[in-house]
């Protein structure tokens, strides 16, 4: 658990990986590290980052990229 890192700074940096990733047979999940929040600003940022995230994922999926080809 825990072996493999996806550096990217958006979801859309993210997604060759996880195709990759998807091609293979196993279950992932995605987070983002670092989600302590100290103040509002911050955690408004980090919502801003996971919304994106889903978004980008969500749009994946639509198109059929995100199957096992």
């Amino acid at each position: 658990m825990g072996k493999t890192f996806i550096l990217a700074r958006n979801g859309l940096e993210a997604i060759p990986a996880l195709r990759k990733m998807r091609r293979l047979p196993l279950a992932f999940t995605m987070d983002i590290l670092g989600e302590t929040a100290v103040s509002e600003i911050e955690a408004a940022q980090y919502q801003a980052r996971y919304l994106e995230l889903i978004k980008t994922l969500a749009r994946e999926a639509q198109t059929g990229l995100w199957s096992r080809r």
